[in-house]
């Protein structure tokens, strides 16, 4: 494995507030202060949207703003993304269970993601009471070209999402996204919801059962010559589904990353 065991992290408040230094290089005033103006906004709806999980915002990723950290150095050196490999990404293929009925309504959004998977996919039915269900979340700062500078939102992928860990919660940054196949651009990781899944409501245990469950498959790094190579447990839903009990993640306990304490 190499490169980084995580990303670099914000530093510090700038101008009172999490602002990316980058983003604002060598823009003059008054441009400037306009689009830090701008940026704290968007800040603030992400905090008044999920109350108290400043620490996801402050944690964010913004792979763009890295990108000179994963160019060749004065040494010839290439620093890859956190737990990417070197090499050409390794032939994969997943097909669902010949047990599986493909006609099933429930698995109709999960069969698209099929691709994101390696080996025999099974139906999630028997997703046991003890088993862990775990999903990482963080705000990213997603940059936008506008009034001639680089600006852009902070935005949390959805608590109630499609893909979910299944098994025991990794505990660096680069076992989570080389396991999980996560590149940088896809996914912050400031925290992470945990479930047990039979301590779960019936209903939302049922979603969790309906699904597709198997093997990660190997996604491409976002720096040439590396790729991720999966190997984890993957659980895909459909989101549909679960956004129907929105509220019940929302209120859930989102725990900080175990590299971002």
């Amino acid at each position: 494995m190499n490169g980084f065991s995580s990303y670099p992290r914000t530093s510090g408040p700038i101008d009172g507030d999490f602002v990316p230094p980058a983003a604002y290089a060598n823009v003059p005033e008054p441009l400037r202060s306009k689009l830090i103006g701008l940026t704290k906004r968007h800040r603030q709806a992400f905090n008044d949207n999920l109350p108290g999980l400043e620490f996801l915002v402050a944690a964010y990723v913004d792979p763009s703003r890295f990108s000179n950290l994963h160019r060749e150095d004065d040494e010839g050196r290439i620093y890859p993304e956190p737990g990417a490999m070197l090499g050409p990404i390794p032939t994969s293929k997943a097909d669902v269970s010949s047990a599986v009925d493909k006609s099933d309504p429930a698995i109709k959004e999960p069969l698209k993601k099929l691709n994101t998977f390696s080996g025999i996919v099974e139906k999630s039915t028997r997703l046991g009471d003890d088993e862990t269900v775990w999903r990482f979340l963080g705000a990213n700062y997603s940059p936008q070209e506008k009034m001639g500078a680089t600006i852009g939102a902070y935005y949390c992928n959805n608590p109630a999402g499609d893909f979910w860990g299944v098994g025991e919660i990794p505990k660096t940054e680069a076992e989570w996204r080389n396991t999980c196949a996560i590149p940088g651009i896809w996914n912050g990781d400031g925290g992470y919801l945990s479930f047990r899944v039979g301590d779960l409501p019936e209903q939302v245990r049922n979603v969790f059962r309906s699904g597709l469950i198997g093997t990660v498959g190997p996604q491409p790094s976002m720096v040439q010559g590396h790729y991720f190579e999966g190997g984890g447990r993957q659980l895909c839903i459909d989101n549909q589904k679960l956004n129907s009990f929105r509220d019940y993640f929302l209120n859930a306990t989102v725990h900080r990353s175990p590299w971002n304490l």
